[in-house]
């Protein structure tokens, strides 16, 4: 009941701020800074108005500016993680953005995170953030064909891909291992556990309980009798070192019984006779339990040997929640450029590559990928000499795992009118794309003509989609930004690099866009994340305190 009177009463401020909005947008109230102008909607701080771009000012721990990141959002949370900026600094930390409360904090975390944290992918799967391959600096000195997976819940990073390879004196250091991205013992000791749990470890060790307490005989349960130290048990019964005694005549079946005794040189025959035959059936039934226990594993262990992808960057990563895997996507390691497909299933923890088809796209880095109603649409990326047009859409379908053109109808101009700049450069290098409701968003990037601030949509439900140019412009033109969008229908664009009087420089800030009608719950949110509700806060669902960044 508590919530319910909390909820309803923001919802009252909420309608009320409409009805202002409405008549400041017929010129009867202009409003003020904490009002609303034309439309806009109080949102603590921040004003956003409907398909138009607002720079946020958040407060907390602001990030420091950078490029080369990745940003994923649940629509309550922003996280980032990695990015590069000058003079030679990477940022291997997660970051976490409140929307409503407009604010930033550093998550502090454990586990082996990533190190490699330059043009890596990054998706949200459920609880957890999942990484995939990137670079250090120098760009492509290092490289990461490892999966690091972050628990939400816990702040914990665990890592998957392949064990960690020494190198001997006389050859270098296997670039493919990744040992320096795991960081220093604790962190290598941590991703092997990880991957013995992926691989299902399946090695036991079962006690035949023939142990006699000796630090030697501890070492050998469960394991057959070499014939050096059955030579040594042999040796060391013809010095006195071992006596054995007999056992009394209802025991006479039994192995007699074989104990270390200093100095002592009495020695029974029988007993030693016995002792050897006893070892001997013991070696041989270690020996064959030894041996089943070997097939057992082998057959189990390496029936299927897992397989994982090159190291590499700039490739592209997409969650696919119905089957519950990951698809990756071409890439390079700065001299190799790839465009293989590649499969993470979640569930068993198994990588599998697609077999290449005719209609593969070439190889490349920096493009993107979306998932939409079963399908995977890849956009732009380049190599070198070769930049891929946006109007050139590849798709995977996932139901027939069939490469295909998605056709596209060509960008429409009024007859005797001129296309502005933009439609005339169609290839764009370095920009930003993500998908809400089946709509495709690309923002900013650099052309032919050079960088521009330009929004570009494509519907991909429609029979025959067209890019539609969005009448709308960025506060700032950036490139090697990016670019998240809400279940609720805002985007958020984020840090990247923008040109200052003829030279580059990297930013931190947030710009944000409301696409849609917010629905009336995200208005309540919105009220109530006002610092005068927040008595109210301790009245609702944990959800909605998790939503409002509230402390729980």
């Amino acid at each position: 009941m508590d919530q319910a009177l909390a909820m309803l009463d923001a919802a009252r401020q909420a309608l009320q701020d409409l009805r202002q909005a409405g008549r400041g947008a017929q010129g009867g109230d202009d409003g003020d800074d904490d009002g609303v102008q034309r439309g806009c909607i109080s949102m603590a701080d921040i004003k956003n108005e409907l398909g138009v771009w607002f720079q946020l000012k958040p407060t907390g721990v602001v990030p420091c500016p950078r490029s080369g990141h990745a940003t994923c959002t649940d629509g309550t949370v922003l996280y980032v993680y990695g990015g590069f900026c000058d003079p030679v600094s990477t940022f291997p930390k997660l970051l976490r953005y409140h929307i409503l409360s407009n604010t930033w904090e550093e998550l502090q975390t454990t586990g082996p995170n990533p190190k490699l944290c330059l043009s890596h992918s990054m998706v949200l799967a459920g609880s957890h953030i999942i990484v995939f391959g990137g670079t250090g600096f120098p760009f492509g000195f290092e490289l990461s064909c490892h999966l690091h997976i972050c628990d939400l819940r816990t702040l914990e990073w665990t890592v998957h891909g392949p064990p960690t390879i020494e190198s001997s004196e006389d050859e270098d250091e296997d670039v493919l291992s990744d040992s320096s991205e795991v960081g220093d013992s604790e962190g290598d000791s941590e991703g092997e556990e990880v991957f013995h749990w992926a691989q299902g470890d399946h090695v036991s060790e079962e006690s035949d309980g023939g142990s006699d307490g000796t630090e030697e005989a501890g070492e050998w349960v469960g394991q057959p009798f070499s014939e050096e130290e059955i030579q040594r048990l042999d040796d060391a019964i013809r010095r006195g070192e071992i006596v054995v005694l007999d056992q009394d005549a209802g025991d006479a079946g039994d192995a007699g019984d074989v104990r270390m005794e200093e100095g002592s040189s009495e020695v029974e025959s029988d007993g030693e006779a016995q002792a050897g035959e006893g070892m001997e059936q013991g070696a041989d039934q270690a020996d064959e339990e030894a041996a089943q226990g070997i097939q057992a594993h082998e057959a189990e262990e390496y029936e299927e040997p897992q397989v994982y992808p090159a190291a590499r960057f700039g490739q592209s990563l997409a969650f696919d929640p119905r089957r519950r895997v990951l698809w990756m996507f071409g890439g390079t390691t700065g001299h190799e450029f790839y465009n293989d497909l590649w499969c993470f299933d979640l569930v068993s923890q198994r990588w599998e590559e697609l077999p290449e088809q005719h209609q593969t796209p070439s190889a490349r880095y920096r493009h993107q990928t979306v998932i939409v109603d079963d399908k995977l649409y890849l956009f732009g990326g380049g190599a070198p000499g070769v930049v891929y047009e946006v109007d050139d859409v590849r798709v995977f379908d996932l139901k027939t795992k069939v490469w295909y053109s998605l056709p596209i109808l060509p960008i429409h101009v009024p007859e005797g009118q001129l296309p502005p700049p933009a439609l005339a450069c169609p290839r764009l290098v370095c920009h930003a794309i993500t998908e809400h409701d089946g709509v495709v968003y690309i923002l900013g990037g650099k052309s032919g003509m050079g960088p521009n601030n330009d929004m570009w949509a494509l519907n991909l439900r429609l029979e025959a989609p067209q890019w539609q140019l969005i009448a709308c412009d960025q506060p700032q033109t950036t490139w090697f930004h990016t670019l998240t969008a809400t279940p609720h229908g805002a985007l958020f664009c984020f840090a990247g690099v923008k040109p200052v009087h003829g030279n580059e420089q990297r930013t931190n800030k947030v710009l944000a866009m409301q696409l849609t009608v917010p629905t009336l719950t995200q208005l309540c949110l919105r009220k109530l994340a006002h610092p005068r509700f927040e008595d109210k806060w301790d009245k609702l669902s944990k959800s909605l305190q998790h939503q409002l960044a509230a402390p729980y």
